[in-house]
């Protein structure tokens, strides 16, 4: 969970960073993060990091209680 690492917002990118970087084997096209709704739904954000790197998509502001996830891929 994102609150565990900082007290302040923080980017995906900066999130990913702090918590060591990704593996040689992460799915870097579809990094989730899963957002909790007020209503108590999940909202699931995809995010394509290697686009993300190049500076093609904007780097998403994480909320209090957003988890990430990065999927390995197996090719």
């Amino acid at each position: 969970r994102i609150d565990q690492l900082a007290s302040r917002p923080m980017t995906l990118m900066q999130a990913i960073a702090k918590a060591g970087g990704t593996t040689d084997r992460a799915n870097l096209k579809t990094v989730q993060i899963l957002r909790r709704e007020k209503g108590g739904a999940q909202h699931v954000i995809e995010v394509n990091l290697k686009k993300l790197r190049k500076g093609a998509d904007r780097d998403p502001l994480l909320r209090d209680g957003d988890i990430v996830v990065v999927a390995e891929t197996f090719f």
